[in-house]
């Protein structure tokens, strides 16, 4: 999808190996139900809000226009120009949910909670999902690496 896009040469060195670079899903599942559409939009917001919030990205708007901008670091440059690796899990509850997410912000890794409105499948509002980096493997497995497949 983004290898269209040409992006700048970095004026840095290169970062590190892009298949030593992901992004974790964790979906709640097992005391919530969710049809598979809206477990991909979940996890679409949480890939999304992960890597432009936690890049410091922004909206700008300069003579009527509006960009998107994203400061990269040297991860998020090289996870861009692979093959933006992700890989979907899944938690058995919420409160699961909510201390993986805390666990992941206390390590300092970029992260977001999606907490779904409740207006088409939930009675009100409900965590679903979280999205962890796009970070290197050894950062991420930690958290991760003993949760089941999705």
């Amino acid at each position: 999808m983004f290898a269209d896009i040409p992006l700048p040469t970095p004026a840095v060195p290169p970062g590190p190996d892009p298949a030593a670079l992901k992004q974790v899903l964790v979906i709640r599942r097992g005391d919530i139900k969710m049809r598979q559409g809206k477990t991909a939009a979940q996890a679409a917001h949480a890939a999304m809000t992960s890597f432009i919030q936690g890049c410091g990205g922004r909206i700008e708007t300069r003579e009527g226009q509006r960009s998107l901008v994203v400061p990269l670091d040297d991860e998020a440059f090289e996870w861009l120009q692979g093959a933006h690796r992700k890989v979907c899990v899944y938690v058995p509850s919420e409160e699961e949910l909510l201390a993986l997410h805390e666990k992941a912000r206390a390590a300092g890794l970029r992260c977001a909670l999606i907490r779904d409105n409740g207006l088409t499948e939930f009675d009100g509002p409900t965590y679903t999902a979280v999205a962890i980096g796009p970070h290197r493997n050894d950062l991420i497995d930690p958290l991760t690496g003993h949760l089941p497949l999705l």
